[in-house]
């Protein structure tokens, strides 16, 4: 077995991720949110610092290539395709 956490990136650190799905992550204990994205630097970088989150970026295609388990999409509903595309890929 491994000891490797889960390795998660965030893509929008506004409003849903810090209401429903920060404290979900942080709760998991074999999860680790290890980069964080938002097109608001001053909002990304606030959500990195509480959450203990390493890397921050504004742009997602920067946030995709990282080496990840899993991407939490939380931005508002009608910009879920790039963001979720650029992921898959």
């Amino acid at each position: 077995m491994s000891n490797r956490k889960f390795r998660v990136g965030i893509i929008g650190a506004g409003g849903i991720f810090r209401w429903a799905h920060a404290g979900g992550w942080k709760n998991l204990p074999d999860a680790k949110m290890v980069a964080g994205c938002d097109v608001n630097e001053k909002t990304a970088a606030t959500a990195a610092r509480e959450y203990n989150i390493p890397k921050v970026f504004t742009e997602y295609r920067d946030l995709v290539i990282l080496d990840l388990d899993a991407v939490d999409i939380c931005t508002p509903n009608r910009v879920h395709p790039l963001p979720s595309v650029a992921a898959l890929l």
